[in-house]
């Protein structure tokens, strides 16, 4: 561009601003009121960014523009001109108080940081945040907001891993959050705007979002990809495990696993110690459709959506094994007694089973696999009448009776411990879990039995009897066996005890404990087997 000797030339300014004019006459610099232009034809909101084009070859200083009237953020061109013509321009920015730095445009957005791999404040002159998360998470912190209305930045994760945390100024806010912690993986990135105040998410892409590939269908043993986002299993040749990776640093992550085919367990599994809604492992998924959504919480999975369909087993009438997709066995036994034998509890923590009698008139008898117990039993032999019911839970090497359905009435079997029995003064031990919100445990009768081993236990004092509580060891009590000549035998003994319940003051929501009313047995080594037969009634009538 040349100048010519008395010729007036207009350089228009634009940067986001209304359009601005500026003679530029005879090669040397002429202002026509470019700031005046501005705060009469732009909003208020932009005196911020007050644009300014002027003439020489020196960074710009309070001559050219004063310190008191420029603030922070106000930016400056200069157009280099030699011998009549412009032979270059230069940006600069006021970056504090009485300091001018050059300003870059490399892209529209501005300056381009170096890539951050640890804690950094972001500057009112940057534009473009870049961070590596690889090596560990960090902090990124904006700069205020105030002042700075319209004021973008662009942060990325260049390179992923682990969380890259953007923290507002002191108080200021992200979409009203001190921080946002979205960010992890690698292509993650967010445009935020001052709105004066606060800072505001302009827009987002986070791969955390997008669904992911649809595995190939599995058949065998798979650790989860992180480019994954549906897995699909076939269970029909048998059982395996699928494997997720780990939660941490990848916060929002999702994975959706579904049973294409059925048949066997599809078990679920954190990695390493991580846990999937507090467990090790997911056992839950076994027929055709049965789907689980998990969710990262950047250390562990959480379960956000489950679908599994109960597999409910034709009637039997004989000898039966319980199948690994079973989940409700139905039994007649009318035509006699006979025997319905669990599978392993090895690697099966969580998994249920419910057992029903649709038809009674014998025993049906629960057993476990092998050696493997059911509440410290090898069976259970209180099945009898039709409607009776027992539901037991695998802790990952036995079964544990998680409720029972007997005559009618649920039915806790415990069996307290040596330990257990020598301490229960000072420590009540639980029979009855709570029964819920707005729900009261009335027991109807109690049976304990004195499994006898070696010694008798002595130090048995007058009035030191076992009682059965609400809540713990102040609550109500509800009914009282005797210890003398019960459990200072050599032998073993039996008690049975109805319940009167015109005696009984329930408690809403409360479990019922075993406790001894005063002092402590002395010595001895039986355990005490312990039977309560019970409702579960509203509070309300």
């Amino acid at each position: 561009m040349a100048i010519a000797d008395s010729k007036n030339w207009r350089v228009r300014v634009s940067n986001n601003l209304p359009a601005i004019d500026t003679e530029i006459e005879n090669g040397d610099r002429k202002n026509v009121g470019m700031e005046s232009k501005i705060l009469a034809e732009g909003p208020s909101t932009l005196e911020k960014h007050v644009c300014r084009c002027f003439i020489g070859d020196t960074v710009p200083d309070n001559t050219d523009y004063p310190d008191t009237v420029a603030p922070i953020g106000s930016i400056f061109q200069r157009l280099i001109v030699s011998a009549g013509s412009v032979t270059g321009s230069a940006l600069y920015i006021k970056s504090a108080a009485a300091t001018w730095s050059a300003y870059t445009l490399v892209t529209s957005l501005g300056v381009v940081t170096a890539i951050k791999t640890s804690a950094y404040t972001i500057t009112v002159t940057d534009d473009v945040v870049r961070g590596n998360t690889s090596g560990g998470a960090f902090t990124v912190t904006l700069p205020t907001a105030v002042g700075y209305d319209g004021k973008k930045f662009l942060i990325k994760v260049t390179t992923g891993g682990n969380i890259l945390t953007v923290d507002g100024d002191g108080t200021e806010t992200i979409d009203g959050s001190l921080t946002n912690t979205e960010m992890s993986q690698t292509g993650d990135a967010m445009v935020l705007r001052s709105d004066g105040a606060n800072w505001l998410i302009e827009s987002r892409f986070n791969l955390n979002d997008i669904p992911g590939d649809i595995t190939a269908i599995k058949t065998a043993n798979y650790t989860i990809l992180s480019t994954d986002g549906v897995v699909r299993g076939n269970t029909s040749g048998g059982a395996f495990t699928v494997t997720l990776p780990t939660a941490v640093g990848i916060s929002g992550k999702k994975y959706h696993i579904k049973v294409t085919a059925g048949g066997n367990i599809l078990t679920v599994d954190g990695d390493g110690t991580e846990t999937i809604d507090g467990s090790t492992t997911n056992t839950e998924l076994s027929a055709t459709n049965d789907s689980l959504v998990v969710v990262s919480d950047g250390a562990n999975w959480l379960i956000e959506s489950i679908k599994a369909d109960e597999d409910i087993s034709a009637v039997k009438t004989t000898t039966y094994t319980i199948l690994a997709i079973d989940d409700v066995v139905r039994c007649n036994t009318s035509g006699g007694a006979f025997t319905v034998t669990l599978p392993t509890a090895v690697g099966a923590a969580g998994k249920r089973y419910q057992i029903n009698v649709t038809t009674g008139g014998n025993i049906l008898t629960i057993e476990g696999d092998g050696s493997e117990t059911i509440n410290g039993a090898l069976n259970v032999t209180s099945l009898r009448q039709t409607g009776d019911s027992i539901t037991v839970i695998s802790d990952g090497t036995n079964w544990i009776v998680d409720s029972q359905l007997v005559d009618g009435l649920f039915m806790a079997e415990v069996t307290i411990a040596t330990g257990e029995v020598l301490a229960l003064n000072a420590t009540p031990i639980t029979m009855i879990a709570a029964p819920g919100s707005g729900k009261i445990i009335v027991p109807v009768d109690v049976q304990m039995f004195l499994d006898y081993a070696t010694t008798a236990y002595d130090g048995v004092a007058a009035g030191e009897d076992i009682v059965l509580r609400y809540t713990d060891a102040s609550g109500g009590i509800i009914t009282t066996v005797e210890t003398t000549g019960f459990v200072d035998q050599a032998n073993d003994e039996h008690r049975y005890v109805g319940v009167a319940e015109a005696a009984i003051v329930p408690v809403a929501n409360a479990i019922v404990v075993a406790h001894l009313l005063s002092g402590e047995i002395a010595t001895g080594d039986s355990p005490i087997k312990v039977r309560i037969r019970y409702k579960v009634l509203d509070l309300q009538v």
